[in-house]
């Protein structure tokens, strides 16, 4: 009896369409560090470096565009707020353009009013990395994220209900259908984006994500 009950409440279409909407995310978390080639800039130093470099100094500035990982370096005698302005100014923003974030070392010789006088001079977005693993807090982020993604398969021709957007015209506050529908899966494109038909097979020309469907139960 109670399988059969579970049956009916699935299928039946008023729990369908007022039943909570899925909160859970539909796809792995993907953190994007840089939109684009050589917007987002990291620099650090290495040194002491032994044995010294063939000029005799014993430092070494890097910078490393997060988005295509090309790397430029210079070696600096020793590390003053004059040479890393100048290499930032020289070596990055003459040949690669105006970064959009520059990612420093909490170090002082990195962080230091010129650098923060050139960033606000050109524009650019100063970030402080955090210690010894600048990039492990998006990968904590993305772990922490991923545990929750409860993955939605969408096939062409599926039945499928749509949530209904608070700042729709026919919403009826708290009594109204938390989703619409049903519609019919035309078509679905890597990422989670979904072509919609109606039942009569007329086109839903904008394309909606995943997270706001769920499957249908005629």
């Amino acid at each position: 009896m109670e399988t059969d009950c579970v049956k009916h409440v699935k299928h039946y279409h008023l729990c369908q369409v007022y039943a909570n909407q899925i909160r859970a995310p539909p796809n792995e978390l993907h953190p994007m560090t840089a939109p684009w080639p050589f917007s987002m800039w990291g620099m650090d130093v290495i040194g002491h470096i032994n044995p010294k470099a063939s000029n005799g100094y014993l430092f070494i500035l890097v910078a490393i565009d997060y988005f295509t990982k090309w790397i430029e370096t210079t070696t600096l005698a020793s590390v003053t707020a004059k040479a890393v302005a100048c290499f930032l100014k020289h070596d990055i923003i003459a040949w690669y353009r105006v970064p959009a974030t520059l990612v420093l070392d909490k170090a002082k010789n990195l962080n230091n009013k010129l650098i923060d006088e050139l960033c606000a001079q050109f524009k650019i977005q100063h970030r402080n990395s955090s210690p010894y693993h600048p990039q492990m807090n998006g990968a904590r982020m993305a772990r922490a994220f991923n545990k929750k993604v409860r993955p939605y398969e969408f096939s062409p021709g599926d039945l499928i209900l749509r949530k209904v957007l608070h700042i729709a015209s026919y919403s009826r506050g708290k009594f109204a259908y938390k989703y619409d529908g049903p519609f019919i899966v035309k078509e679905v494109f890597d990422g989670g984006a979904i072509i919609l038909n109606d039942m009569d097979r007329n086109e839903n020309m904008l394309s909606v994500n995943a997270d706001a469907l769920k499957k249908y139960y005629p």
